[in-house]
């Protein structure tokens, strides 16, 4: 896969909630961004300092859109990029390069698939099992989706219609600060508290781990203790 450089347009950015964005990313015309699910792209950008600044964010969005990426970009107020980013209308150009990483379902397709993340870590989770079900994965695929507060349920509706369209996909939203007015059908708590109670037997299966370094530490020993061995076990953490 050829490395390269390019000059991206905004062309949508969907407000996810108060703090994260998904920015729709076009390639020039005529040029092609081939990606596998999983990886990730560094932006480039020039701070309010006017400095040169580098950041890596996870591709969300499938490999079957080759002339577009989707990033899900966590807005933070001291964020040298992120809050830079958030100054861009529509129209205004990005430069980036890519594509990056090692984070991809490789020859694993006859397994049994298990993604955890919390928070923007369900970005390139969500590129990988798009780009499961187009291919036609029949093989079990679960998702355990750690965040916070119902607020911070990213991308509540389009996951659950794939529950819907595929049988053989179980996802596991988990919410760690209900309210008073959460929904009841919500596994409450911490994703290392949940999975135990799903995933028994380690045989014949995967799992791919997308968060902060602590919560991806935390899930890999919930893991070890259902008996999955590091082979198993494939990881992307930040911070």
């Amino acid at each position: 896969m050829v490395l390269q450089k390019y000059t991206t347009t905004i062309t949508h950015i969907e407000t996810l909630n108060d703090h994260v964005k998904l920015f729709k990313l076009q390639f020039p015309e005529g040029k092609q961004f081939h990606f596998i699910a999983g990886q990730f792209v560094i932006l480039n950008m020039i701070d309010f300092e006017k400095k040169q600044q580098r950041r890596s964010y996870s591709i969300a969005s499938s490999p079957i859109h080759s002339d577009y990426i989707e990033l899900c970009v966590k807005i933070l107020p001291d964020g040298k990029v992120s809050s830079c980013l958030d100054t861009l209308p529509v129209g205004s150009h990005v430069e980036l390069d890519g594509p990056y990483g090692k984070f991809v379902v490789d020859k694993e397709q006859d397994k049994e698939l298990i993604f955890i993340g919390t928070g923007v870590g369900i970005a390139p989770l969500r590129g990988m099992l798009f780009d499961l079900f187009e291919k036609g994965h029949k093989a079990p695929v679960w998702l355990f989706f750690g965040f916070r507060y119902e607020n911070d349920f990213l991308f509540k509706e389009e996951l659950s219609a794939l529950e819907e369209q595929y049988h053989n996909f179980h996802f596991l939203p988990v919410l760690s600060r209900p309210g008073e007015t959460a929904a009841p059908d919500l596994d409450t708590g911490h994703v290392t508290g949940i999975i135990p109670l799903y995933i028994k037997n380690p045989a014949n299966k995967i799992a791919f781990i997308c968060g902060s370094l602590p919560m991806v530490k935390d899930v890999v020993v919930c893991l070890e203790g259902i008996g999955m061995t590091k082979e198993q076990i494939k990881t992307d953490a930040w911070g």
